[in-house]
Formats: structure tokens, sequence, C-alpha cells
């Protein structure tokens, strides 16, 4: 299935724009909270942020960058480079012209 495809090389976006036109949006929705719950338990918060961006997830890439943030303040670890991820997913987001 060409959905599976498009997950299988993380091409979320693109998964979710078929699974729209064939009506089995539950399919993509379900594969993206197992791998960002995956990422997210591995650490790896900046590519579940792009994973849940991609898939049109946009409050929940909201909410873990809420999250890295909390945990760099109380580290006290300078934000600069947290910054430059965060302007660069938001600059490549096509959810800020759809306003």
């Amino acid at each position: 299935m060409a959905i599976d495809c498009c997950m299988e090389l993380n091409h979320w976006d693109k998964a979710v724009k078929l699974a729209k036109k064939h009506d089995c949006e539950n399919i993509v929705e379900s594969a993206i909270m197992k791998y960002t719950k995956y990422l997210l338990q591995s650490g790896n918060l900046l590519h579940a942020v792009d994973v849940y961006r991609k898939g049109g997830q946009h409050l929940n890439a909201a909410k873990v960058l809420n999250q890295l943030a909390r945990q760099m303040a109380a580290k006290k670890v300078h934000f600069f480079p947290l910054l430059i991820s965060v302007l660069d997913l938001l600059f490549d987001c096509d959810c800020l012209s759809e306003s």
C-alpha cells in the first residue's frame, strides 16, 4: 500500500494526505502515535516534533517543544541551539501559510 511506503520512508505528510484521500486516516495516526512514543522514550524529542509536524499534529509538536524547553530551563542550558531548531521547523512548516 502506498501509505505504508510513505510511512516507512518517513514521509508522514504524504502519508496523511493519502490517508485522507482514501478515508483511512486512523492507520497513519496510529503509526504516528507509536513512532513518536518510541522517539520520545528514546530521548529523540526533536525528531518526534518533526514527525508530529509532518503528520499535521501541530499541537502535539508544540507540547513536545514546550517539554524540551522546560527541561533545558531546569538544567540552565543555553537556549540558542533549541531556538534555531524551532525556527527551522516553523519556517519549514506549511501551517504558517494556512491562516
